[in-house]
């Protein structure tokens, strides 16, 4: 989980800039088992659109809004396609 988020938050930083590869590279690394990718790439997202929360703030939250079974059975749909 910890380097899902790693390598996602950079990501957020080259998307901000307008680099469409973001999203593919979270898609190839999701595929490779990096499960979380997406979900802390869309979290981030909404992350951004507020300005309520620190990130600080907003990581409990972040973190609590993982459905880790959801994540897998999806990885697991992916992997039989």
């Amino acid at each position: 989980m910890k380097e899902s988020l790693l390598r996602v938050l950079p990501l957020r930083l080259q998307a901000q800039r307008g680099h469409v590869e973001a999203e593919q590279f979270v898609e190839k690394h999701e595929r490779k088992g990096f499960l979380l990718m997406g979900t802390f790439y869309e979290a981030l997202e909404a992350y951004e659109a507020q300005r309520e929360l620190t990130f600080e703030e907003y990581l409990p939250t972040l973190l609590e809004g993982i459905d880790i079974e959801r994540e897998l059975e999806a990885w697991q749909a992916a992997q039989s396609e």
